[in-house]
């Protein structure tokens, strides 16, 4: 072969410039677009219950409401916190477990993100870490709660009555097990692809392991051991579901006396149902929540009509008067 043939290197056609250069731009514009809208957006972004409250993260406010119908509003400006990332939980005097910290992602890291890496390829923050702040202390102060861990991007957590913490760490792909003084007590790193939701009820650990598509339990019986994976008992999306063909993902439970009640969502948020699972770890019901459902009409479907069931309106009634 000609020496100076094999030392030629190959040419980059003008089309394939264009292409790589045009991707580039994209991810450029995205990125930021991404940014921009997650700064105008005013509205819910958390949901949590716990110890017969339920609590709203609406802009950097908190807003509380009791079972008796009392309502109360935290403000996080008043903790230093202008961007909560993550969720945040109670203990069991009121206190709040929040995320300190809310440093900008690099760009680089920005892509990290949209292409959903794990968390271990992003660039960490020590400055960012768990903290418990007391909303009832005059000057309302915080104290760093966990140590050694940063959780930079995003994470869920469960305060159990000892004052214990569970943390779904997302990015990370692990479930966590804290004492009362924030110190590691279990450790499970396997079998979890971005785990959304966690909580205990009737000493089951529930997490919601949502790219996995199941939601996965662990009943805290004698001789149970946290850090097996072959323990736990899954109760999958991927098949039997009206909405299986969409990769559906559960993100948020909700349970109740007999079960749990589960929010799962496409990747792309365009179709999502709410699912009952029953005691004996079977999907029984399905609620398909429609996306050609205008916004004055969805009261009639299933966005309106479930939770007007559960506050004891007669939907078969309501459905017939409208037919009428």
């Amino acid at each position: 072969m000609d020496a100076s043939m094999s030392s030629q290197k190959p040419d980059i056609k003008p089309y394939q410039a264009v292409l790589l250069l045009s991707l580039f731009a994209f991810l450029f514009i995205t990125v930021f677009w991404l940014k921009a809208q997650q700064e105008d957006y005013k509205g819910a972004r958390y949901l949590h219950s716990e110890r017969g409250v339920l609590s709203i993260l609406v802009g950097n406010d908190v807003l509380r409401y009791d079972h008796n119908g009392d309502s109360s509003i935290i403000s996080l400006d008043d903790f230093g916190i202008d961007s909560l990332v993550g969720g945040f939980s109670y203990f069991p005097n009121g206190d709040l477990l929040l995320r300190h910290g809310a440093a900008e992602l690099s760009f680089i890291d920005k892509i990290k993100v949209f292409f959903r890496f794990d968390g271990s390829q992003t660039s960490h923050n020590p400055q960012t870490f768990l903290m418990r702040c007391s909303p009832k202390s005059i000057q309302e102060e915080c104290t760093q709660f966990i140590q050694k861990e940063t959780f930079e991007r995003s994470f869920r957590s469960f305060v159990l009555d000892s004052g214990e913490v569970l943390v779904a760490d997302t990015s990370h792909h692990r479930v966590l097990w804290f004492d009362d003084k924030g110190k590691l007590i279990d450790e499970l790193s396997k079998g979890f692809h971005f785990p959304n939701q966690i909580g205990i009820h009737n000493n089951v650990v529930y997490v919601a392991n949502s790219n996995k598509r199941r939601i996965s339990s662990l009943a805290l019986d004698e001789g149970s051991n946290f850090q097996d994976i072959t323990k736990w008992e899954h109760v999958s999306f991927d098949s039997g579901t009206p909405l299986a063909n969409y990769h559906t993902n559960p993100t948020e439970f909700v349970m109740l006396d007999k079960g749990v009640a589960v929010l799962a969502q496409s990747p792309s948020f365009k179709y999502s149902g709410i699912y009952r699972i029953g005691p004996e770890g079977v999907i029984e019901d399905v609620f398909e929540i429609p996306s050609n459902v205008g916004g004055r009409f969805s009261v009639l479907s299933t966005v309106g009509l479930v939770p007007l069931a559960l506050i004891g309106v007669d939907i078969k009634k309501l459905l017939e008067g409208a037919k009428n």
